[in-house]
């Protein structure tokens, strides 16, 4: 199936109703007019594809969804895939594992319906997210770079969900929190020298009052050996690897994905 086919699939599968509460995840309300030139498509759900997040009471038991970013290749999607994995990550800016358009569009034809397909994006501007988001299939674009609340909210109102990193280095790194209207949040390691697939991790005590938290994701330096302690300690929504599951920048080892996605639901 064409990517754009898939996509409207996957917008004809989340608007249809269900009985699930939309917590976390919901729809996104509605804020001002996207950038000229941009036509609105509907903002929609991603909870028909991601583990149930907890009832408003927080009685739901999670399974931690897992992402493996930075893949390259059809090989290495399709073995993320068959062990387990949520979601895969193409990263679309400067980076070892930048991939083109038509690659990606080969990577998510590869994946499984069931498998998140998220642009990994730095400042780029929110036309060109939502042009990439359609022509690909992608189902989420995680913002990476210093865009603004307002680039968030044109992304969201586009039609895509948004995943907004932030690279923690002090307490005030996470004032952003309540400064977007993002989906999910992404926690990374600060680096002056690379957004993200550092393989660095930040301090967790930093974080530590967002413990169970439903629209968090935790990354940086996380691999099949420590993993578990950063679920124990922040009941996340999910987690995220990269460089610390490949054999070189761009190219995964099969072995470690397996027991990365193991270790995180252990």
């Amino acid at each position: 199936m064409h990517p754009q086919h898939r996509f409207r699939a996957v917008l004809a599968i989340c608007l249809a109703p269900s009985s699930i509460s939309p917590v976390g995840l919901s729809l996104a309300k509605p804020l001002s007019t996207p950038d000229q030139g941009v036509a609105k498509a509907p903002v929609v759900s991603l909870r028909p594809f991601w583990p149930s997040l907890p009832d408003i009471e927080g009685k739901l038991r999670t399974v931690t969804v897992v992402k493996v970013c930075g893949i390259t290749n059809a090989g290495d999607a399709r073995v993320a895939a068959e062990v387990g994995t949520d979601a895969v990550g193409l990263v679309f800016a400067e980076s070892p594992r930048r991939v083109g358009v038509e690659e990606a569009r080969r990577i998510c034809l590869a994946l499984p319906e069931n498998v998140l397909r998220v642009g990994v994006f730095v400042n780029s501007k929110p036309k060109e997210v939502l042009g990439i988001a359609r022509e690909v299939g992608l189902d989420l674009a995680q913002l990476h770079g210093d865009e603004t609340p307002e680039g968030v909210t044109a992304v969201r109102e586009g039609g895509v969900k948004v995943m907004k990193a932030l690279r923690v280095r002090d307490p005030a790194s996470l004032e952003a929190l309540d400064e977007y209207e993002a989906d999910l949040f992404l926690l990374d390691a600060y680096s002056e020298k690379a957004r993200g697939g550092t393989g660095k991790r930040f301090d967790w005590g930093l974080a530590k009052s967002l413990r169970g938290r439903d629209n968090i994701v935790i990354s940086g330096g996380l691999g099949p050996e420590n993993v578990r302690e950063a679920v124990e300690l922040f009941e996340p929504y999910g987690v995220d690897a990269s460089s610390s599951l490949e054999d070189e920048p761009g190219r995964k080892n099969d072995e470690r994905v397996r027991r990365f996605v193991l270790a995180a639901r252990d």
